[in-house]
């Protein structure tokens, strides 16, 4: 089968898709990860083998209902695991209600769980689908085991002790403007499914705004009075690092980043601040410190849970304290980075076997779905479809068109384009070392090959498949792994 990995942001999701994709093609099966218009044009192509698309939620909205229905024309099912997880907060209902609805997890096939939380939470809201939700864990999760610890070792020249502060303050530092998202919600009917959701939103940026400024009075405290370590902000994937870095350009000893995976710099920090990210879950893991900095009440979050997990700090002064016990204790054998309990804490969020990884769960789930109820192959013609899913494809699949299809009105919904800062072009030097490392750790050296296509595409097939496709596809993929038009 041919299973279309689709990323969305890569500094979050690139390196678990790569390990899933690796899974599935030590099983016989080719992973293509990519993003969203390589991953429609590899459809078309692909409509003769079909398999699954894996998605990144499974959020309401007229948009998602269309590529549903593109997908299952194609011959392709369906699988999801939200990537925004939900799990750092202390009530996932809330999060559930906003991110699924009855119309998309039921035209999904497969729903994939981070851990108990969501899991029951979701089987509680859709009882007639239980047998679709699955708490197979999260392949990020994987990651964070120590076996994947070499994949992100440092490189061999010393590398300057630092602190990182995630920045996870929501809104006021977000690419798009606040009437922007307002905007984008009525027209997707979010705030006709959840009356109170634009009330949220508002309260939420103002509780963001407070945070920030806060954020950035300590960046400015720790500059002034940790002269040995370097500050690392890294801005979350929907802020813009920009707005950061014109702040924080003039202190000393401060870099924004956006592109090292965030588990490469937890395990290379001295200690982690945050406040209310799923990070918080990730430095547990790790065993690095962890100080919640939570120094305004922020009701309409409700990021208690991950806050809960690190060592609590209301003010300035008090992760002062703590950061200085830190560096002062931290060789120490007796030194504990993070609260009594909170590893225990975290198995109520996340799924967490030693014996099996989440990712081999999640490709045995989509065998015995296939096996069980054989997908046919697509045979209409793509031109079949009916004239708006038509539209959607083709917009998606070759984003210059969007300004076609908008002038003339053919797109009541705008697609938002794609944001390179997001899914910057990948840096293969970089990731063919992360995949060899990971082929490595996974025994898979011999029975598994990879090629880039495009500028962010991957494919992962078994050895001893060929590179299959015929010749329409060698026309529009252009063979060559070094082409910027591949599909895949």
């Amino acid at each position: 089968m041919n299973v279309f990995l689709r990323y969305e942001i890569t500094a979050r999701e690139l390196d678990a898709n790569i390990l899933t994709g690796l899974i599935a093609a030590s099983r016989g099966h080719r992973a293509i990860v990519c993003d969203w218009p390589m991953m429609m044009r590899g459809i078309l192509l692909r409509r003769r083998q079909p398999g699954f698309v894996h998605m990144n939620s499974l959020t309401p909205g007229k948009s998602t209902l269309i590529f549903h229905r593109i997908f299952k024309f194609c011959g392709y099912r369906i699988s999801s695991m939200d990537q925004e997880a939900g799990i750092q907060r202390l009530s996932y209902e809330d999060f559930a209600n906003v991110r699924f609805d009855e119309q998309t997890v039921s035209s999904a096939d497969l729903v994939f769980c981070w851990g108990p939380d969501d899991y029951d939470v979701l089987r509680q809201l859709y009882p007639e689908h239980s047998a679709k939700i699955i708490m197979s864990g999260s392949p990020r999760v994987d990651l964070w085991r120590s076996t994947f610890s070499s994949i992100y070792a440092s490189s061999e020249h010393v590398i300057e002790p630092f602190v990182l502060i995630v920045s996870s303050t929501n809104h006021t530092l977000l690419s798009s403007r606040l009437h922007e998202r307002l905007n984008s919600r009525r027209r997707s009917g979010e705030f006709d499914r959840n009356p109170e959701r634009e009330a949220q939103l508002v309260g939420m940026y103002k509780e963001g705004a407070a945070l920030t400024l806060a954020y950035f009075e300590l960046i400015s405290f720790l500059s002034m009075n940790y002269p040995e370590l370097a500050i690392i902000v890294r801005a979350h994937p929907s802020e813009d690092p920009e707005i950061s870095r014109g702040i924080l350009g003039g202190i000393d000893r401060v870099r924004v980043d956006t592109e090292t995976p965030i588990s490469q710099l937890i395990r290379d920090s001295v200690a982690v601040i945050l406040s209310g990210s799923t990070v918080a879950l990730e430095t547990v893991m790790s065993g690095k410190p962890l100080i919640s900095f939570q120094p305004t009440e922020t009701p309409w979050r409700d990021l208690g849970y991950a806050d809960g997990l690190g060592i609590q700090a209301k003010t300035v002064e008090e992760v002062h304290t703590i950061l200085s016990e830190v560096l002062n204790t931290r060789h120490k054998m007796d030194f504990k980075p993070v609260p009594e309990g909170a590893e225990r804490k975290l198995l109520q969020k996340v799924y967490f076997e030693d014996g099996q990884l989440a990712a081999e769960r999640m490709v045995t789930a989509w065998e015995i779905a296939l096996k069980s109820d054989a997908q046919r192959p697509a045979t209409g013609a793509i031109f079949k479809m009916p004239m708006k899913e038509l539209q959607y494809f083709f917009s998606s699949a070759f984003p210059f068109l969007n300004v076609l299809f908008a002038r003339n009105g053919a797109l009541t919904e705008a697609l938002s384009p794609s944001r390179n800062y997001k899914r910057p072009p990948l840096k293969r030097k970089i990731v063919a070392a992360r995949v060899e490392k990971m082929r490595s750790v996974l025994g898979l050296k011999g029975s598994v090959h990879y090629r880039f296509r495009g500028r962010r595409g991957l494919v992962i097939e078994p050895c001893s498949d060929s590179n299959r496709g015929g010749w329409f596809a060698k026309f529009l993929g252009s063979t060559t792994a070094s082409t910027n038009r591949g599909f895949g």
